[in-house]
């Protein structure tokens, strides 16, 4: 079997040429990429999910295409694939549902199988209960405990699932809940588990799921809480900010108010565009400043600082957000034109490093010499006395640069029009 080029599986009021306010919804092939997509009224990239997922084929998936008036969202076997922010109001029409094809075609070469359409959006939840209940992945783990071990260590049993699923069971992974932290998901091969790296003096409790070859399964009832014996993880480092600069920003902060009872071994950095992560920079236990170098003009970034020690890392503080810029570029196209005992200055606009130009300063010069800034504050042409003159852009200084930042242009040297010499640049 062959896939089909943008073969449709279920398509609803497809109207050739689409737009915001038409009634589309397809799911369908991404052409022959091995993807999916899902349209919601057009098929433009604003409007167009792909699947992160490579389907492969003579394989069956369960798949769930979801909008909810702001998020386009795509589940494969249970979990969330991609999603996609986007803006549309398809419109509700008695058009019929096409499956394995649209109206005008599209044909696709597979086998669909128990295809729904709900009234609104099904929640991640929803979803991953209707893939469960389709007997491919295993039931939920039984008779989960947890009792703690030596220092900042807990033990973790459970009674593998009646229900193994369409295949063998694989493996187990070991949820944690509780701590100042988040610790990170345990993959185990059996029972018990060691869990690692926990805070001392702090309350856990946790939850099992097995997986098979279709996936995980339902997550067991969680167990009772354990409170690990041994020193904690600091806590947040404080006094935390961040200054920007020209593609780059500076971080600082100072010591956690508690280490946890074992000595700091260092601290981590991690940059954020909103809620995405960029590269951890980590610097030596006795460093309370870093710059973050490779970011982008233009761009607002917070950043989050722990320390860790010997149990592990701790809490993270968060900066307050800014935006990396340069200084202005030099205005360009510097033009003067002499009048009686004055001239008019007109230019055109730099690139803005990344934040926007306030305003601009012309200062006068006469044989080579600044005689004073005649215009300030003045963003467009600006008529000023004779002689000669230098455009400067300015840019907000604070919170960006701790300082005003000028850019000479070319000058051009004016005399009135009895006295006038040959322009210079």
């Amino acid at each position: 079997m062959a896939q089909t080029a943008y073969g449709a599986y279920v398509t609803k009021n497809f109207v050739p040429g689409g737009g915001a306010g038409t009634g589309w919804f397809e799911l369908m092939n991404n052409n022959a990429t091995g993807q999916l997509q899902f349209r919601v009224t057009g098929d433009t990239a604003d409007v167009s999910l792909n699947s992160a997922t490579t389907l492969a084929l003579n394989t069956w998936y369960d798949v769930v295409a979801t909008y909810d008036g702001a998020t386009a969202k795509m589940y494969v076997n249970g979990a969330l694939d991609s999603s996609l922010a986007l803006t549309a109001t398809p419109a509700q029409t008695s058009d019929p549902l096409y499956i394995g094809r649209r109206s005008d075609g599209s044909y696709n070469n597979a086998l669909i199988d128990e295809v729904a359409v709900y009234p609104s959006a099904l929640s991640a939840a929803q979803v991953a209960r209707h893939w469960q209940a389709g007997g491919y992945v295993p039931g939920a783990p039984t008779g989960v405990s947890a009792v703690r071990g030596t220092a900042n260590k807990a033990t973790v049993s459970w009674t593998a699932p009646s229900y193994a699923g369409a295949s063998a069971i694989s493996g187990y992974t070991v949820l944690t809940t509780g701590g100042p932290t988040q610790i990170a998901p345990f993959a185990a091969t059996a029972s018990p588990a060691t869990i690692v790296g926990l805070s001392g003096g702090q309350s856990y409790t946790f939850t099992v799921t097995a997986k098979n070859s279709f996936g995980s399964g339902a997550a067991s009832s969680a167990s009772g809480a354990v409170i690990p014996t041994g020193n904690a993880v600091p806590t947040v480092p404080t006094t935390v900010a961040a200054t920007a600069g020209n593609l780059q920003a500076t971080v600082s902060w100072h010591a956690p108010t508690s280490n946890g009872g074992s000595s700091i071994t260092g601290y981590t950095v991690t940059p954020y565009v909103g809620t995405t992560a960029g590269t951890p920079q980590s610097v030596s236990a006795n460093t309370l400043s870093t710059t973050m170098t490779s970011l982008l003009n233009g761009t607002t970034y917070t950043f989050q600082i722990y320390a860790t020690n010997a149990v592990g890392p701790g809490p993270a503080a968060t900066t307050s957000a800014v935006t990396p810029a340069a200084v202005p570029g030099a205005p360009t196209n510097v033009l003067a034109t002499a009048g009686n005992a004055q001239a008019t200055v007109s230019w055109s606009a730099p690139s803005n490093g990344g934040s926007t130009i306030t305003n601009y300063a012309v200062p006068l010069v006469r044989f080579g010499t600044v005689a004073g800034d005649a215009v300030a504050g003045v963003v467009g042409p600006a008529t000023v006395p004779t002689y000669g003159v230098r455009v400067y852009p300015v840019m907000l200084a604070p919170p960006l640069f701790g300082a005003v930042a000028h850019n000479p242009s070319r000058d051009r040297r004016l005399l009135p029009p009895h006295r006038r010499r040959p322009s210079r640049t």
